[in-house]
């Protein structure tokens, strides 16, 4: 029976539809009385209706709380995964800021680093555009301040064009390029200097009359004489005369002196210039006993002092020598030659008339005039380019000396021609009179040329 009623109750899940149908069993077994099977005694029947009754509570209570277990666990999840969300939406959201950030960061550097490099760029481009610019120009001014000193060097010289840009002379200082002596890398620097030097020690031409008018240019000639007898008598070098007599001029040039002074200025040059060139010099009576005791040593002393302090101490004088030795390069160094052209030289010395011209071109003069008399070739392209100056421009001074030796010799300039009349420097005074009084016509076509 027990059984059957189970059966009943099992086939309905809700515990509210149980109900009915165990009352309708029950009512069904009273009617069919007790003597049928499926009679069942009221109190087992209520007995066994307050068991399920127990049960289906347990059953409904167990199922309660599943339910309310299975809601909260529900919720709780619910809650987790908000929470989990909010987790990972904020992770997501700070991630996505700092990959912005680094994005942003990146783009920006790489923007700059590109602006810089146009920057940079345009700025090189302007400097380089610039700078291109300034050394076009500076070269541009280079050379045409190049082109315009050669134009004035042409006027100046008078020299052809052709000429002067075809080089046809030979290049005498590359024999002397192991020669330490010769010093030939710095040949050209050294004339060129000597050059601009000979222009500032210059003296005034007309001294004489611009500043000491109580003198004449007979006394001037007179004194010379008498420097070189003395110059000769001490064998001093020929620097030292050319220096002398350089010292005189110049002094005289911007220092008004008496006439009975004049002895005296030249005894004090010469001593200036022994101590300047020599290696030995004697003493200061040896001076006064040379010159008759003209002065005394006091005398000489401050005529030295004022004449270094008037001149200011500046006795860098390049002298004829100093040209000579450069243009007899060109001559193979012909001894004969050589020495007739310190003859015209020193002669010149005698003359106020050669203080209009340069030691340099004195000097041209001279071994262009001992090479008509020798016969030899006038004036070669290696004589032109050493001694700096073009044939044409030693005309007038050439003139001169021919007009100088033509002239009979003065009483008081003798002392030249007697000492180049001796052996020691190979009579070369006597041929040249020789020569003179053979070639008039040549001589003259020379002074008037």
């Amino acid at each position: 029976m027990f059984n059957k009623i189970y059966q009943v109750e099992d086939r309905y899940e809700n515990v509210e539809e149980r109900k009915p149908v165990v009352v309708e069993e029950r009512i069904n077994v009273k009617e069919k009385g007790k003597g049928s099977e499926y009679y069942v005694e009221e109190e087992e029947f209520d007995k066994i209706n307050t068991d399920e009754e127990i049960q289906i509570k347990a059953y409904d209570e167990e199922r309660t709380n599943k339910f309310t277990y299975g809601k909260k666990s529900e919720e709780e999840s619910e809650e987790k995964a908000e929470v989990e969300f909010e987790v990972e939406s904020e992770v997501e959201s700070e991630v996505e800021v700092e990959v912005e950030s680094e994005v942003e960061s990146e783009v920006e550097a790489e923007v700059e680093s590109e602006v810089e490099s146009e920057v940079e760029s345009e700025v090189e481009v302007e400097v380089e555009s610039e700078v291109e610019s300034e050394v076009e120009a500076e070269v541009e001014s280079e050379v045409e301040a190049e082109v315009e000193a050669e134009v004035e060097a042409e006027i100046n010289n008078g020299y052809e064009t052709e000429e002067i840009r075809q080089q046809d002379w030979d290049n005498l200082d590359a024999e002397d390029a192991l020669d330490p002596i010769m010093v030939s890398e710095y040949v050209e620097d050294i004339f060129e200097h000597l050059r601009e030097k000979e222009l500032t020690t210059k003296p005034d031409p007309e001294y004489i009359i611009n500043r000491n008018p109580q003198l004449s240019w007979q006394m001037r000639d007179s004194l010379v004489d008498w420097l070189i007898q003395i110059h000769f008598a001490f064998k001093f070098t020929l620097e030292t005369l050319y220096l002398a007599m350089n010292i005189v001029d110049r002094f005289l040039s911007i220092h008004k002196i008496e006439n009975e002074k004049l002895p005296l200025i030249g005894l004090a040059s010469l001593f200036i210039a022994a101590k300047y060139e020599e290696i030995v010099v004697p003493p200061i009576e040896q001076f006064l006993k040379t010159a008759n005791y003209c002065n005394s040593q006091e005398e000489v002393f401050r005529a030295e002092r004022l004449i270094l302090e008037e001149l200011k101490f500046d006795l860098n004088y390049p002298n004829p020598l100093n040209f000579l030795r450069r243009i007899s390069k060109a001559d193979d160094y012909e001894t004969y030659a050589r020495t007739m052209s310190k003859f015209f030289m020193e002669l010149s010395l005698t003359s106020h008339e050669f203080l209009y011209y340069l030691p340099s071109r004195i000097t041209a003069a001279s071994m262009y005039l001992s090479r008509i008399m020798l016969n030899r070739p006038r004036w070669t392209p290696n004589l032109r380019h050493y001694s700096g100056y073009h044939e044409s421009e030693l005309k007038g001074c050439v003139s001169l000396l021919v007009e100088t030796l033509v002239s009979p010799p003065k009483k008081w300039c003798k002392c030249v021609y007697d000492k180049y009349a001796l052996r020691k420097f190979l009579k070369v005074s006597v041929y040249v009179r020789h020569w003179l009084s053979q070639n008039v016509d040549r001589a003259e076509e020379l002074i008037y040329a």
